[in-house]
């Protein structure tokens, strides 16, 4: 199973607060999620950068992971929280990122907010 458990880039480079899909459909179809740490991405699409640049990144991928003592689950938003919190802290293992409590969009419309209206 593959996808973007944070749902956005992150804008600082930290690990933010996952989205409970992958969660939703390992817990429904009982497949193991492979949890993958990126690290040096930055350097792959710097922020701002309109293109992606060659350049080397590290992925590291940990042990498969299954839920068994949440089958049935998938309709319970505590347990996907639960099953996502879990791939996030193996997540943030892999690649060294600090996590953070919040939704990396959050943080993204704040500080947009911040800025204020553009141009003009």
């Amino acid at each position: 199973m593959s996808g973007h458990i944070e749902g956005t880039r992150s804008p600082d480079g930290r690990l933010y607060k996952g989205n409970t899909g992958t969660a939703w459909i390992a817990l429904r179809s009982g497949a193991p999620v492979i949890p993958c740490g990126l690290v040096g991405t930055k350097r792959v699409h710097p922020a701002g950068a309109k293109r992606l640049c060659v350049a080397r990144f590290e992925a590291h991928f940990g042990t498969p992971m299954t839920f068994p003592e949440h089958s049935g689950g998938e309709s319970d938003r505590r347990t996907r929280r639960a099953v996502t919190n879990r791939i996030t802290q193996e997540i943030s293992a892999l690649s060294g990122q600090e996590y953070v409590d919040t939704y990396a969009a959050t943080v993204k419309s704040r500080a947009a907010s911040a800025a204020g209206p553009q141009g003009g």
